[in-house]
């Protein structure tokens, strides 16, 4: 970062500015520069972002939280304090490096947060939800001050600054005290208001949305491994608490965004794969990733049906199908083993056909819901490059995920004729997306025998289902399924 040189004048200048936030009775609503609210000092430009945020704040917290007046005055005046004078020169406009900018907003965007905190609890604002809706407050101040200001940055400048900006506002709330509850609170607050700030902004473009989004929530993982959240007795237990919150906020703000249906479905894939391969420095185990990835599941799918309005079974039944792409591609991006990577995608595709009953998918669609599921898990694996590290160990994963739809469907209550169609489905299914990825038949080949073992092992050896498949009937529907799509 540079160094800037500090003369008296802007020392004197910031002390007009305090004195005039404190001494201003004008109505709190105005923005800068107005004649009325809280007016920056003519020798301190009015768009300086340091002034902006401090001014968005001191008009959200008077205007849309029980604060009144004077304590949003001194939650105000206490994030400007904390701030070092010299960043209240800088001139962040279009034309300044992305790299200056970037640095600039990281370094001072915790010290607002950590200024505030500590002013709130000065003057007696101690109740959770009094805290975090003021916490709302500063995190979309933030996001909206940006407004005009990252339109000359490079989408992975923008990102990284994002996502500093997460991770420092979880790290504050932390050191400010808060547990486990009011921190998974604190992060679906920070996600959600992050991007409902952004957007009022003008910053949450359709080209940006996706990667904004998983920045905020990759930074925000990051804040919580920082914590000693992960220091927790139960730390798993910990994590998906906050988890289910993170992904809930994020999901559920996306609507109020105006995402279309499609977008919600691609942010959801790509939101889980952060969450899931930015935890991989705590080396969960296979059985820990998997309630990690069902408190992803959990949160999102709780978002679709209460705060998104998404209401329709068939729009849920699609979005559960990119959660589970999204999570098998992030622990294929984990140090997980190929063993342990088998074990866990079959655990997730039928822990998926758990949740049709609570999210409305009437038995009869349980044969479509279960190829999307398949499906994405099949892409997933790729996305990771999967098949071409593992290619053999691919058709076991295949295999076994396919087995757990099988159980999972007997366990919902279809008859074997049904399951047997899907198993037709399933098998051309696994096929098509292997020539799309450029294999040729005789590698789809050694693929699909592994698939062929793995399967009929393993529906030999179940006690949940009996449809009458052997490595003789299977290896039929495989050359026939082999032979249409890459020809005899």
């Amino acid at each position: 970062m540079r160094a800037f040189r500090m003369s008296s004048i802007p020392v004197l200048v910031f002390g007009l500015w305090l004195l005039a936030i404190g001494c201003s009775d004008s109505e709190s609503s105005k923005r800068v520069g107005s004649s009325s609210g809280i007016a920056a000092p003519e020798s301190i430009a009015t768009d300086s972002l340091a002034i902006i945020i401090v001014n968005e704040l001191y008009t959200d917290l008077n205007n849309r939280t029980s604060l009144n007046a004077d304590q949003a005055r001194k939650v105000s005046i206490s994030a400007a304090q904390a701030l070092q004078i010299e960043k209240l020169e800088l001139q962040l406009q279009a034309g300044t490096e992305s790299q200056d900018y970037e640095h600039n907003i990281e370094e001072f965007i915790d010290e607002i947060i950590a200024g505030s905190l500590d002013a709130l609890d000065q003057i007696g604002v101690v109740h959770q939800r009094q805290l975090n809706h003021v916490l709302e407050e500063i995190v979309n101040s933030i996001m909206r001050s940006l407004e005009g200001r990252t339109g000359h940055l490079e989408d992975d400048a923008l990102t990284g600054m994002l996502a500093s900006i997460s991770e420092s506002a979880i790290v504050s709330l932390e050191e400010a005290g808060y547990g486990i509850k009011a921190l998974a609170e604190g992060a679906r607050i920070i996600t959600a208001s992050s991007i409902g700030g952004l957007d009022d902004s003008g910053t949450l473009t359709e080209e940006r949305a996706r990667g904004i989004l998983v920045a905020i929530v990759s930074g925000a993982i990051r804040g919580l491994i920082e914590t000693p959240l992960k220091n927790e007795s139960d730390r798993v237990a910990a994590f998906s608490f906050v988890l289910d919150d993170l992904m809930y906020g994020a999901v559920g703000s996306l609507d109020d965004a105006g995402f279309e249906v499609e977008a919600i479905d691609d942010a959801i894939e790509h939101t889980i794969f952060a969450c899931i391969s930015n935890l991989d420095e705590l080396k969960f185990t296979a059985v820990e990733y998997e309630l990690l990835v069902e408190a992803c599941i959990h949160g999102a799918l709780d978002a679709l049906k209460r705060e998104a309005g998404v209401n329709q079974a068939e729009q849920i039944e699609t979005a559960l199908s990119f959660c589970v792409e999204g999570a098998v591609e992030g622990l294929g991006h984990t140090s997980l083993t190929v063993g342990e990577l088998d074990e866990i995608v079959g655990l997730i595709v039928r822990k998926s056909i758990e949740h049709f009953d609570n999210i409305g998918i009437p038995k009869g669609d349980s044969i479509s819901a279960v190829e999307a599921i398949l499906n994405r898990t099949i892409l997933g694996l790729m996305l990771a490059g999967y098949e071409k590290t593992h290619i053999e160990e691919f058709g076991d994963v295949i295999g076994d995920s396919v087995l757990a739809a099988i159980e999972g469907l007997a366990e919902v209550g279809l008859d074997d004729a049904a399951i047997e169609a899907l198993l037709d489905e399933t098998i051309l299914s696994c096929i098509k997306p292997l020539k799309d990825h450029e294999f040729s038949k005789a590698e789809s080949t050694v693929i699909m025998n592994h698939f062929k073992s793995t399967l009929s092992a393993g529906l030999a050896q179940s006690t949940v289902t009996g449809i009458a498949y052997n490595d003789t009937t299977i290896t039929a529907h495989i050359t026939q399924a082999l032979n249409e799509v890459y020809g005899p």
